[in-house]
C-alpha cells in the first residue's frame, strides 16, 4: 500500500480510539502515505501525528444552519473531488454512515473496507466488509480488525499523537499557578459530557475534590465550553485549579499526561487520558464501558446496578438515576486503593 486514507471524522473520542489503526498501518507501511478526513473542529488532535501525513478537513459546522446548506453541498462536493483527485490505494471508513460510505466511493479507491454491519447502508459502498464478532466489543479492537483485515495485524496498541515542547511547557506553567504549593499527588476531574445523561453530578464531584484535597491531593477540575470546572471549583471549600475549555486538545493532553489520575465521566478527556497513560477511573450509567470504556487494564470502572443500563439514551425519564446512585464514597474507596497502590 502506497496511499492510504482513514475515515473517520467524529467524534473527540472516537478518533481518539482510531488512532491505533493509524499506528498499525505505519507499522505496516512505514514510506506509506497515510491520510485521515476528520470533522474541522477535531483537526487539531491529528496534527503533526507521526503517523498521519495529511488531513481531508469536513466543516460539519456548515451543516447546523438551513441557511448554509448551498454552501454546505458546495463544500462536500469539493471534498469528494479532493479525495478522487488524491487517487487512494485503500480506503478505511471506520465512521460506517451513509455520508462516509459517499466519500469512500467518490475517492474511487479499489480496496474500500467497512464493516459488514454499517449503520444508513453504507456497506453498500464497500469492496471488503468486515465481520464483527457477536457481543459486546471494544471501539479500539472493532477499528483494528478493519487493519488486520488489511495484513496489519501489529504488536501492541498505541495512540500516537502530536505535541512537543509548546504544549508541555504549558502545561507546566498552568501548574504552577497552584496556590498553596503542595506536594500531594495530581488528581483531575472532568464532569463534562456530551449527553446529560452521562454526567455525575457535579455536586458529587465538588465533594470528592474536597475530600481529597484534604488529604494533600492537589485537584484539578476539567471542564468544557459550559465552563464546569468553575462550577465546581465553585462548589469546593478545598483550593483547586479550574481548566475550562482548553481548546487546544495537544495542550490538554500535555496536562492530563502530568495527572497522577483522572476521574471522568465516560467523555472525550476519559480517552485522551487513557491515551497518555494517566490511569483513569471512568463513571459509567447509559452507555457501556465493555464498548467506550478508558482502554488498557490498568483503569477502573465504577457504576451503579441498575436494570436499565446500558440504554445509550440521551435523555432520561428517570433523571439519570445510573449516575445519580454512583455515591461520592463508592468513588473515594476505588481512589484510595487506586493511589495506596502507587506509593
Amino acid at each position: 500500500m502506497k496511499n492510504i486514507l482513514i475515515i473517520k471524522p467524529s467524534s473527540f473520542g472516537d478518533v481518539i480510539q482510531t488512532l491505533p489503526v493509524a499506528a498499525r498501518l505505519r507499522e505496516a507501511w512505514p514510506s506509506a502515505r497515510i491520510s485521515w478526513l476528520v470533522n474541522s473542529q477535531y483537526a487539531r488532535l491529528l496534527r503533526n501525528n507521526p503517523c498521519i501525513d495529511h488531513l481531508h478537513l469536513f466543516p460539519r459546522e456548515l451543516w447546523r444552519a438551513h441557511r448554509n446548506f448551498p454552501v454546505a453541498v458546495a463544500s462536500f462536493v469539493r471534498l469528494c473531488t479532493q479525495l478522487y483527485r488524491a487517487r487512494f490505494d485503500a480506503v478505511l471508513d471506520l465512521q460506517g454512515l451513509l455520508r462516509s460510505g459517499i466519500w469512500a466511493t467518490a475517492t474511487g479507491a479499489p480496496l474500500r473496507a467497512g464493516f459488514a454491519n454499517a449503520r444508513e447502508c453504507a456497506h453498500l459502498f464497500y469492496t471488503l466488509k468486515i465481520l464483527v464478532p457477536q457481543g459486546e466489543m471494544h471501539s479500539v479492537d472493532r477499528y483494528l480488525l478493519v487493519a488486520s483485515a488489511l495484513g496489519c495485524s501489529g504488536t501492541g496498541v498505541c495512540f500516537p499523537l502530536g505535541g512537543g515542547e509548546e504544549e508541555n511547557a504549558g502545561a507546566d506553567r498552568f501548574l504552577r499557578t497552584f496556590s498553596p504549593p503542595r506536594n500531594g499527588p495530581f488528581i483531575a476531574l472532568s464532569p463534562s459530557a456530551r449527553w446529560r445523561t452521562k454526567r455525575w453530578p457535579l455536586e458529587y464531584y465538588a465533594a470528592l475534590g474536597d475530600y481529597f484535597a484534604g488529604k494533600g491531593a492537589r485537584i484539578v477540575v476539567i471542564g468544557g465550553g459550559s465552563g464546569e470546572g468553575k462550577k465546581v471549583t465553585g462548589l469546593m471549600r478545598a483550593p483547586a485549579l479550574a481548566a475550562d475549555g482548553i481548546d487546544d486538545p495537544l495542550k490538554l493532553a500535555a496536562l492530563l499526561k502530568r495527572m497522577d489520575l483522572l476521574i471522568s465521566n465516560d467523555s472525550g478527556p476519559m480517552h485522551l487520558a487513557a491515551a497518555v497513560g494517566t490511569t483513569v477511573i471512568g463513571l459509567f450509567g447509559p452507555t457501556s464501558p465493555r464498548r467506550t470504556g478508558p482502554y488498557g487494564g490498568k483503569h477502573r470502572i465504577v457504576g451503579a446496578p441498575v436494570t436499565c443500563s446500558p440504554c445509550y439514551r440521551r435523555e432520561c425519564e428517570r433523571e439519570s438515576e445510573c449516575m445519580r446512585l454512583i455515591t461520592v464514597d463508592v468513588v473515594r474507596r476505588v481512589v484510595e486503593d487506586i493511589l495506596s497502590g502507587a506509593r
